[in-house]
């Protein structure tokens, strides 16, 4: 359903430009950055607001990723936009849609620049030349003389199958067009009732004389008959295109698909390897918890035989008998009998 919904967006989209430089006046300009009025009405009862500062290359990037993206209604489109705009000041959606139509006219006919540049096969043209080319012959072509302000998104749109696929609609609906007005156009005239061929050397008596009212009731038919025709051509296109649409979804579809299933093989054995290797850090560490631990327990029985000699030989020193002793011994003795004292006090 989405890539259908996506399809019935491309076609209004394609309704507000012109693939060719037919109507190429009809550039919408960069300083209308919010709708007008009524269209503001037709998509939201909020009161008018103030005109937002211009777009910013940024911005537009973002807009035209939102556009390849999803393939949907314009509130999507503007869900994506406010979800991935980070810092960017936010728009509304009827901002957005202008911009998007601003975006998609301009690039559409600088496509077209770049199609003529390349069709006159000059050679010792480089990429960058052509390019420059084509904003020349935009800018020419323009009735206001703008240079072309979407050279960023352009570079964005151009190798997009989406973009590519767009513009290949917008082409074959316009050619059908075009062939039912040259069909139109060229209906016959009137025919002179005299002959079946028109012929005027053919006898009289082999054909009656009419009045005009035949004759115009005649013209009419056919032309009636060649516009039938003409709309059943554009049906036959339009039928084709379907087709071709159908197709083209079923199978990106199934690579759709495909894609994911081979996505989710990959990050299933990843993630088991992460497991795998997150078991192995935590068995380090608790080996290292246990190293430490008993490292530990060996520095508090050290510790604690350090102690518990201290204190016997505390004891040692306080029990001897100094009487015995010569004066220095004494006078020895004493001083660490002191020193233990005065050390136990503190």
């Amino acid at each position: 359903m989405e890539g259908g919904d996506g399809y019935f967006t491309n076609l209004l989209n394609e309704g507000q430009y012109d693939a060719g430089f037919e109507d190429y006046g009809t550039i919408p300009t960069e300083s209308q950055q919010s709708p007008p009025e009524n269209e503001t009405n037709l998509t939201s009862k909020a009161p008018q607001k103030q005109k937002g500062k211009n777009f910013s290359v940024d911005e537009d990037r973002l807009l035209v990723s939102a556009w390849l993206n999803v393939n949907t209604f314009w509130r999507r489109i503007h869900r994506y936009y406010d979800s991935n705009r980070g810092p960017l000041p936010d728009r509304n959606q009827n901002s957005l849609l202008h911009r998007w139509s601003s975006i998609n006219d301009a690039v559409s006919k600088f496509c077209a620049c770049i199609s003529q540049i390349n069709n006159r096969n000059q050679s010792g043209m480089t990429i960058h030349d052509r390019v420059e080319e084509a904003e020349k012959l935009f800018k020419s072509l323009d009735t206001h003389n703008k240079s072309f302000q979407f050279r960023h998104c352009w570079l964005q749109l151009r190798n997009q199958p989406k973009w590519h696929e767009k513009q290949q609609l917008a082409a074959a609906a316009k050619n059908s067009h075009k062939k039912r007005k040259e069909a139109k156009n060229t209906s016959p005239g009137l025919v002179d009732p005299t002959t079946p061929d028109g012929n005027q050397d053919a006898p009289a008596e082999t054909s009656p004389p009419q009045t005009d009212l035949p004759r115009r009731t005649i013209d009419k038919k056919m032309a009636k008959e060649m516009r039938r025709g003409g709309m059943d051509a554009y049906s036959d296109a339009l039928d084709t295109l379907w087709a071709k649409k159908r197709e083209a979804d079923a199978e990106k579809e199934l690579k759709r698909d495909e894609r994911f299933a081979k996505a989710y093989a990959l990050d299933k054995e990843r993630l088991e390897l992460e497991q795998k290797e997150l078991a192995i850090e935590e068995q380090k560490y608790t080996n290292e918890q246990k190293r430490l631990e008993q490292e530990k327990e060996c520095l508090d029985n050290e510790a604690n035989n350090l102690y518990l000699k201290r204190i016997a030989e505390e004891q040692r020193i306080m029990s001897m008998d100094l009487s015995a002793m010569s004066d220095m011994q004494r006078q020895y003795y004493m001083c660490l009998q002191a020193e233990i004292v005065a050390r136990r006090m503190n």
